[in-house]
C-alpha cells in the first residue's frame, strides 16, 4: 500500500494519547511544535505519489502489491544502492524519516530471529516478517529512540561514576 498524504495526516488523528511539555496535544498535525515534525514525515508519502519520484522509491513486494521501497528486504548489490539512492534522494527534500529510521533496525531483527531460531528452535522470524507485512500494508513509518544509559538520572551523562 502506498497512502497520501492525506491519509498520513488522518491516520495521526486517531485519539492517542500525545504529551508536549506537560500538556496534552489535541491533534500532532496542528500544534504549533509537533506539526513540523509531522511536515517532514509527510515528505516521504509526497515522494512515493510524485511520478518523478515513484520508480525509485515504490517497489513490489512478494504479492505484487505497491509498497514503499525500504520495506522490502534488500536481495542485491543493487538493492542496496537503491537503498542509498532512496536516502540521498529523499534527504534532498527533507524525506525518508518514516521509512528510513527502522529499517537497519528490521534487517539486524532478521538476523537475530533467524540466528535464535537455529539454535532455540523458535520461529521469531515468522514474527519479524509479520511486522514487515503488517508495515508493507499499512505504508507506516517507525523509528527508533534513543536515551542515556541508565545511572544516576540526576546526573548529566559525563558526570555519572564509571564502573
Amino acid at each position: 500500500m502506498i497512502r497520501t498524504v492525506e491519509e498520513y495526516l488522518e491516520s495521526l488523528r486517531d485519539g492517542r494519547v500525545i504529551y508536549n511539555s506537560g500538556e496534552r496535544v489535541k491533534d500532532v498535525t496542528t500544534h504549533p511544535i509537533l506539526r513540523r515534525v509531522v511536515r517532514g514525515g509527510c515528505m516521504d508519502y509526497v515522494l512515493t505519489n510524485d511520478p518523478e519520484h515513484r520508480d525509485l522509491f515504490v517497489a513490489k513486494n512478494e504479492k505484487g502489491e505497491d509498497v514503499h521501497f525500504l520495506w522490502t528486504p534488500p536481495k542485491t548489490a543493487e538493492d542496496l544502492i537503491r537503498k542509498r539512492q532512496v536516502y540521498i534522494e529523499g534527504s534532498r527534500f527533507g524525506g525518508t524519516g518514516l521509512h528510513s529510521m527502522g529499517v537497519d533496525a528490521l534487517a539486524a531483527s532478521r538476523v537475530v530471529a533467524e540466528r535464535m531460531d537455529r539454535k532455540l528452535g523458535t520461529n521469531y522470524v515468522e514474527h519479524v516478517e509479520h511486522y514487515r507485512d503488517y508495515l508493507q500494508s499499512t505504508d507506516s513509518g517507525i523509528t527508533g529512540a534513543q536515551t542515556d544509559v541508565k545511572g544516576d538520572r540526576g546526573l548529566h551523562p559525563s558526570q555519572q561514576v564509571q564502573h
